[in-house]
């Protein structure tokens, strides 16, 4: 074949497209980005401060309207006949530990305010707070109109001055409160450091709360508090340009109010431009260099392709090819790797499938060996079964034989089917030959041997259903026990002239228990029943009720009793019978394949004349 003429080499091609990418994408993204930039820096920061103030104006209101709801109680519960504050303001009081000191006031008939008591802390600021009559009255008057008022003082730790009307200031008798509240969450959320500067006012434009340092011209505030609006942005000088943002603090007609220098917040967006600059510089310097590196690897990675491929052709299965890459070569040598596995999993699952089958039909022959002939006669009484495995072994057991001198009949049923269902009925098989030659065996003794035995084996993990029977040939008496087996139909014979019906057919259920193997030491009753001359027991497992047709619908209960009854109408002796309801099943089914196991077991005492 001649040789063709290659192009441009392929590491050449990945490298020019790994680094044509990145390049041009950094380009688009810069030149994007620049002018997003460019148009919305200036409302980015000034939305960012109203957010910023929005929210300290909610930590604002919450802190007071917490204040003002452990201080209404407190004045509420005022006891005017002692004229002193109850035990349970007191008690209210001294469980507020950042309210080191209350005043309650009262309007009386001549229109002036009278102190009614007061609550403090023992601490200097207390005592300050409440010697300092002017700054009382002050308070008071401020909270009049309004109905709150707020205001800072010069003590350490940042406590807060609230006053608050109760009751309708327009009627006398109404109270006034004012408390001393250490406010220090607040002021931790105004003074710590940060790109924007806190300030909260008053309606008078005096700052409550600033941080420390801060030098904020006054007439910036005075345009804050002259905007009709609740919150906004305004830019302004101070001397240097500044971006503000405020929002109502939503009572008192307070603001709060964030402040940040221009530059400063455009030099941290610019900032932030240039560090993503130099990082794809350093993502394309990178790419070029992987670039190469991964070109080196792709040959490698083909050289070794055609080595393996050398190596497959001779016959060693066992060769594999170093993935290095996620592109078409990558996924060639995983595509190889893949390849020579299966094959070398093909050539071991031939061999164990092989060894496998072997073992089956060897489990099958040695379990073919626990079943008994499946036609045989003892006196008056003639016996046919008939068993077909789901697979290759089944989990279905039966047998009959003679215990002194009485015919037993065995059918069992293990937990699902296939190898682990034929070991367990092997167990139980060698189980039952014990249990035979033990004198005065019945058969709700040799079930609970048997649940000995299969527990013992199993650990409870696999059982079975069982049911025997013990028929004393000379009487036609039946003594049989159930475990959870499906019990078996007697169908009573009437005679030549009468054919069987549905009311002929007695399902053995006087007696049930547990599971075999289900518990350690479980107990089993017993019943009997007559058999007259004719009579047949049917014994069967679940698995004929389980048969499906083509569309995978059940026979039923329902469907196997008509069978029963047909087959004993058109047919006369045990062995027609037991035939013509094998044809009922094989019609039914149409060759789909079985789910469970399959079992019957025909008994019949003399012969239907």
């Amino acid at each position: 074949m001649k040789e063709k003429k290659l192009g441009l080499s392929l590491k050449y091609k990945l490298l020019l497209l790994l680094t044509a990418v990145p390049v041009v994408s950094l380009t688009i993204y810069i030149l994007i980005a620049t002018r997003l930039f460019e148009n919305d820096k200036i409302a980015y920061v000034k939305d960012s401060g109203v957010s910023v103030a929005r929210s300290l104006a909610v930590q604002f209101r919450i802190e007071i309207a917490g204040f003002l709801e452990r201080a209404t109680p407190i004045a509420e519960n005022f006891d005017f006949n002692l004229q002193q504050f109850s035990e349970t303001s007191k008690t209210i009081f001294a469980k507020q530990d950042r309210m080191d000191a209350l005043v309650v006031m009262q309007k009386a008939a001549n229109g002036q305010y009278v102190r009614l008591g007061e609550l403090k802390k023992d601490n200097p600021f207390a005592q300050q707070f409440l010697i300092n009559e002017a700054a009382l009255n002050r308070a008071r008057d401020q909270a009049l109109g309004s109905g709150v008022f707020v205001s800072n003082t010069n003590f350490s730790d940042l406590h807060l001055v609230v006053s608050s009307v109760i009751g309708d200031e327009k009627q006398v008798g109404h109270l006034v409160v004012v408390g001393l509240y250490r406010a220090s969450d607040l002021y931790k959320a105004f003074t710590r450091p940060n790109i924007y500067q806190y300030f909260l006012l008053n309606r008078e434009g005096k700052v409550l709360l600033q941080p420390t340092n801060a030098v904020v011209d006054q007439d910036v505030f005075d345009q804050v508090l002259s905007s009709k609006t609740p919150e906004g942005a305004l830019e302004a000088q101070s001397p240097v340009a500044l971006l503000v943002s405020y929002a109502d603090a939503g009572m008192a007609e307070m603001k709060v109010t964030a402040v940040v220098d221009r530059k400063e917040a455009l030099s941290a967006v610019n900032a932030l431009l240039v560090r993503s600059i130099l990082f794809f510089i350093a993502l394309i310097s990178f790419t070029v260099v992987a670039s190469v590196v991964a070109s080196v690897r792709l040959t490698s990675t083909l050289r070794e392709l055609y080595e393996a491929t050398r190596s497959i052709a001779k016959g060693n299965f066992d060769v594999r090819v170093e993935s290095r890459s996620n592109d078409e070569i990558g996924g060639l040598a995983e595509g190889f790797n893949a390849m020579a596995a299966e094959v070398a999993r093909l050539v071991v699952d031939t061999s164990e499938k092989a060894r496998m089958q072997g073992e089956l039909a060897t489990a099958k022959l040695v379990q073919d060996t626990m079943f008994p002939a499946l036609h045989q006669k003892f006196g008056e009484y003639n016996i046919v079964g008939h068993f077909e495995p789901a697979s290759e072994c089944g989990g279905d057991w039966w047998n009959y034989g003679l215990v002194e001198g009485k015919l037993w009949v065995w059918i069992g049923d293990a937990t699902g089917h296939g190898a682990p269902a034929a070991m367990l009925t092997s167990a139980a098989k060698s189980a039952a030959t014990i249990i035979e030659t033990m004198p005065g065996i019945t058969p709700g003794k040799a079930l609970g041997v048997l649940n000995q035995a299969i527990h013992e084996t199993t650990k409870g993990r696999i059982l079975m259903t069982f049911f025997i029977a013990s028929i004393d040939m000379a009487t036609g008496e039946v003594t049989y026990a159930s475990a959870s087996h499906d019990p078996p139909y007697l169908v009573r014979y009437q005679g030549a002239d009468t054919p069987i019906t549905k009311k002929d057919l007695e399902p053995l259920i006087e007696v049930n228990g547990p599971r075999v193997g289900d518990k350690k030491g479980a107990q089993y009753k017993e019943a009997t029943v007559k058999l007259n001359v004719g009579d047949i027991l049917l014994f069967y497992t679940d698995g004929i009720l389980e048969l499906n047709d083509a569309n995978g619908k059940h026979w039923g209960e329902r469907n196997f009793v008509k069978a029963i009854v047909d087959s004993t109408i058109m047919a006369k002796s045990v062995e027609s019978r037991l035939e013509k309801l094998k044809i009922s099943m094989s019609d039914y089914r149409e060759k789909s394949s079985l789910s469970d196991d399959v079992t019957l077991v025909m008994c019949q005492y003399g012969e239907a004349a």
